[in-house]
């Protein structure tokens, strides 16, 4: 069973459930296909988060940045939205993907925290696993 997470960004309760078989594997492509050639960058010559140097992790986000396509972000955030249940005032919990104007208008850094968060949920083991934990999503 999927265990969801929660997190408070900007004053918000988001809970993120992570992604079933099929929409993880197409999601982990996604974001392979836009940030690998900068986990690359991250990885080569590093077993662990300590041995990367500054320059490194300012190359490999370089790169991200410039790979990183907004149709590919907007894809993505599709995806992740989907699986993410915010919290009102009101108290009703509806699903991000029909409630991001409610979520985001005028909070550009909740999205990013959001975006950040449904990331990690749903790959920290995979970038943990890799010796990236606290890097990459």
């Amino acid at each position: 069973m999927l265990k969801s997470k929660t997190l408070k960004i900007g004053g918000m309760d988001f809970e993120v459930t992570p992604e079933p078989y099929g929409p993880a594997q197409e999601l982990l492509f996604r974001v392979l296909k836009s940030t690998g050639p900068a986990l690359i960058e991250l990885l080569c010559g590093s077993k662990t988060r300590a041995e990367i140097g500054d320059e490194v992790l300012k190359t490999a986000a370089l790169r991200a940045i410039q790979d990183l396509t907004f149709a590919e972000t907007k894809a993505i955030e599709a995806i992740l939205a989907k699986s993410t249940r915010i919290t009102l005032p009101d108290g009703k919990r509806p699903f991000l993907d029909s409630a991001q104007n409610l979520a985001f208008d005028g909070e550009i850094m909740r999205w990013l925290g959001w975006y950040r968060f449904a990331l990690e949920v749903n790959f920290k083991g995979f970038f943990d696993s890799m010796g990236l934990g606290g890097v990459a999503p």
